[in-house]
């Protein structure tokens, strides 16, 4: 048993307080010898084991009620399935997958994202606010921790409420769960304080198949492939699998699909690429742009494309990308005065938003100087 304030529960000494007086009380009376205590002494023989059986249960209760105070005050702690085993705080872990197919919104439902900071927030709800250490993970690009090893409850509810919405990226897990399991085994080596009576992972993904990546182990890849000049460094590199039982030595993991509502295959139509004929343009003259469209589905798919110029003028096309396809979209546009100025095409909104949209920042000048040297191969 641990209590949130250990002093409090010296409290229970003060049991002896009763006991002391009890004691002391017994002292205070002096015997006198009195003829007509004689019939009440005879009375008093016959009941003396009762008597003696109840003013010993009295002392005890009020030695009881001291003690069941003090514990009450220092507040232990208690836990599923019973009081902590050994003295220490339980360590929740959440991570959160950041990657962008954790925003996909369907129809009528709600993104995977929403729902993980549901669950989270609904778990955390369950947890006795004394003794329960938070931290809050991100996965993506820049993982981080938004909250590490806090006991304040407000604090950790305040943060989670702050998790910022899925970007455009694709990045696995493995990154973020890599720093967790160092976190772990720096305070393995080094304990300090308070030793962590157990220690629980969450990891809140939708099981895309970036979530952890291709880095499973050569095993899990198609027998029939041909694996030719394998790079050293990529061999020899900690896969997820190996992240995971590095996590497990230090803690239970439990793996949450937020995806399975909407089903781990995306119906997605999306912007992949935004690409210009030359990497320079020329205030006036006509330059060419490609788009590019990549159609997630099982189906043919009608896509809006519109261009954006920064000066808010606009193009829009309307084009058919056939199932699983790539299709280039192909305007023309001129910008008329020299400097910096930016694209942005867009298509029109559906359940993904994060690939919905790309830019294109180019320099346009107002001449390019061109070194033309002429001359032969042939010697005079």
């Amino acid at each position: 048993m641990t209590f949130i304030t250990p002093i409090l529960a010296l409290g229970t000494l003060l049991f002896a307080v009763p006991l002391i007086i009890h004691l002391l009380n017994r002292q205070r009376f002096k015997k006198r010898d009195w003829a007509a205590m004689e019939y009440l002494l005879r009375a008093f023989k016959k009941q003396r084991r009762r008597l003696r059986m109840e003013n010993l249960l009295l002392l005890l209760l009020r030695c009881l009620i001291p003690v069941i105070l003090a514990l009450a005050v220092a507040r232990p702690l208690f836990q599923e399935g019973g009081i902590l085993p050994t003295i220490g705080t339980a360590h929740h872990i959440m991570v959160f997958d950041q990657s962008y197919s954790m925003g996909y919104l369907p129809t009528g439902s709600q993104s995977p994202h929403t729902k993980a900071i549901r669950l989270a927030t609904a778990r955390l709800e369950q947890l006795d606010e004394a003794g329960q250490k938070v931290s809050l993970v991100l996965a993506g690009v820049r993982p981080r921790f938004q909250v590490r090893s806090s006991l304040n409850p407000a604090t950790v509810r305040a943060n989670l409420a702050q998790i910022p919405s899925p970007t455009d990226s694709g990045e696995s897990l493995m990154p973020a769960l890599t720093m967790v399991a160092e976190l772990l085994e720096d305070e393995a080596e080094n304990p300090s304080g308070q030793v962590d009576a157990e220690t629980r992972i969450y990891i809140f993904t939708d099981l895309q198949r970036g979530c952890f990546g291709e880095e499973f182990g050569l095993e899990d890849l198609d027998p029939t492939a041909v694996v030719t000049a394998p790079d050293p460094d990529a061999l020899l590199a900690d896969t997820a699998r190996d992240v995971l039982d590095r996590l497990r030595e230090h803690a239970s993991i439990a793996v949450l699909d937020m995806g399975s509502a909407a089903g781990t295959s995306l119906d997605n139509v999306q912007i992949t690429n935004l690409r210009m004929s030359r990497p320079t343009a020329v205030a006036g003259v006509s330059l060419g742009t490609t788009v590019t469209v990549r159609n997630h589905t099982g189906t043919t798919q009608t896509a809006q494309v519109t261009l954006e110029k920064d000066n808010g003028e606009t193009r829009t096309r309307v084009v058919r990308v056939e199932a699983g396809a790539d299709l280039d979209v192909h305007f023309n546009v001129v910008f008329q005065t020299e400097g910096m100025h930016h694209l942005r095409t867009s298509i029109q909104t559906d359940g993904l938003e994060a690939d919905n949209e790309c830019y294109f920042v180019i320099d346009v000048r107002k001449q390019l100087k061109v070194l033309l040297v002429e001359g032969s191969l042939e010697t005079e």
